[in-house]
This record gives C-alpha cells, structure tokens and sequence, in this order.
C-alpha cells in the first residue's frame, strides 16, 4: 500500500476546499431609479344616449345600431393629458337590460349586448377600445353602438337600461 500518494491527494483536497472556504463571495450591487409621471384628471361628457327605434309588440329581431349610426352613443374626452393613449370599455362587457314596469318578467326586459366602439375610437372587440387624446388633451366624437334582441314576448312600454362608459390611461 502506498499511503503517501493517498496522504498527497487528500493534502490536495483539504487545501482545495480551505482556499474555496476562505474565498469571499462576491456580489454586485447597481443603483436604480424610481419614476412617477402624474396625469391630467379625465373628464368625460356623454353627448348623446344609445337609441334603439321603436318597434311594434310581438316583433322577434335583433336591432343592430353601429357606432356611424345617428342613434349611437356618443362621449367626449373634454380634458386629459395631451397626446396620451386611453383605452375605452362598456363596464358591462356581458351586456344590460332594459327594462319596463318592475323589469321582474323576460317580457319587461330586453337584452342589449356587443358594444361596438367607432367614430373617433378603434374598436378593439368585446366592449373595448383604444384611442389618442389630441394635443390639448381632448377628444370628441367617440361612439358606441350596440345590439338589442326582441323576443315577440316584449310588452308595451318605454324600456331604458343603464351602461357604463369607462376611460383609462393606458
């Protein structure tokens, strides 16, 4: 048996692994900033209510008006940051009903669904959109149209719904 080649290999490892032990890890550090932008407040004014006709009792359609449409929803951005991008949605994405009487029956409701958004909007699907504020921070003509569906059961009334425009920063 040869004890010195061995003692020679672990002399060899004990030194290798005191080295490594006795060598400090080294870590880097780097500085980072922290920024914050404040925006000009939103305001919205609604222009124009979403209409959908008149129509007789016991009819079965679906009644489409699209943004161009004159019966359309209609908002302006009347202040906002200038040149800032915003996305626009319908709060309700699965839709609304409108209602007559109590509004407790299916024939006192009438489902409004698939908002469209156009005129000075892009329609980006599912109840949203996306648009530019001008360079005063304002935009007009920003349009909302929708689908109502007629179910021959609907009685005679005045039916109205409520729906929520929304604007963000993007």
């Amino acid at each position: 048996m040869n004890f010195n080649g061995k003692k020679t290999a672990l002399a060899v490892s004990l030194a290798t692994a005191v080295v490594f032990a006795a060598s400090p890890a080294k870590a880097l550090d780097t500085a980072f900033n922290a920024t914050m932008n404040i925006l000009t407040a939103l305001a919205v004014t609604k222009t124009a209510d979403l209409g959908f006709g008149n129509y007789e009792a016991g009819v079965v359609t679906t009644v489409v008006v699209a943004p161009a449409d004159a019966t359309a929803a209609t908002f302006d951005i009347t202040a906002g940051s200038a040149a800032a991008p915003v996305n626009l949605s319908i709060v309700e994405t699965a839709g609304i009903n409108m209602t007559t009487g109590a509004g407790l029956l299916p024939s006192e409701q009438i489902p409004v669904a698939t908002w469209v958004f156009g005129g000075s909007a892009t329609d980006a699907g599912g109840g949203t959109g996306t648009a530019t504020l001008d360079g005063l921070g304002q935009l007009t003509n920003i349009r909302v149209g929708g689908t109502a569906t007629l179910d021959g059961t609907d009685i005679v009334g005045a039916y109205s719904g409520a729906a929520t425009f929304r604007v963000v920063y993007q």
